[in-house]
């Protein structure tokens, strides 16, 4: 058995506990903290549904804390975008992809998925904000699709809530910039 079995199994029966904040916390700092490969922790997203979420609420942590951490798990988690294993999946990995980045080798297609995603209505407007920017940072690199994003964005206003008009008119003035107007 690998190494990391163990602990991965440790991780699930401790999120199983009633209450885990204080195993989050001591998961949060250790996972952050040392140089464990995160990658084998993705079989977790294979458990049963709360050990699944809570793990993603891990990770989400742990971006916060050192984004550079989950870089490794992005470009998987990416490839499970389409049928996403547990409930908040997609919004974990968007804030991911604005609190790391966006890994060169899948910039399009993100590019292209969080285009889609900011217009369906099942993606929560906290997805979405983030969304937008990380949209910003690679219209920098994509200002072709600068034109598409503002009508988009604009289309969109009507149907979200007042936080995601906010934002899109913040993300507009920096679309602006990028375009030098």
């Amino acid at each position: 058995m690998p190494p990391h079995i163990p602990t991965i199994e440790k991780f699930a029966a401790s999120m199983l506990a009633k209450d885990t904040s204080k195993n989050r916390k001591a998961w949060i700092n250790k996972m952050a903290k040392t140089k464990t490969d995160l990658l084998p922790w993705l079989v977790l997203l294979e458990y049963e549904p709360l050990v699944a979420s809570r793990f993603l609420l891990v990770m989400d942590d742990v971006c916060e804390l050192k984004p550079k951490r989950i870089i490794p798990l992005i470009v998987p988690c990416f490839e499970q975008r389409e049928t996403p294993p547990v409930a908040g999946f997609r919004s974990s990995l968007v804030k991911w992809l604005m609190l790391a980045g966006v890994p060169e080798e899948i910039e399009r297609e993100v590019l292209d998925q969080l285009i889609i995603w900011i217009q369906k209505k099942e993606i929560k407007t906290t997805a979405k904000i983030h969304a937008l920017e990380v949209l910003l940072e690679l219209a920098s690199k994509y200002p072709e699709v600068i034109p598409e994003l503002l009508i988009i964005m604009n289309d969109q206003i009507p149907n979200n809530t007042i936080a995601f008009e906010q934002k899109c008119r913040s993300i507009a003035k920096g679309l602006y910039r990028i375009m030098g107007m």
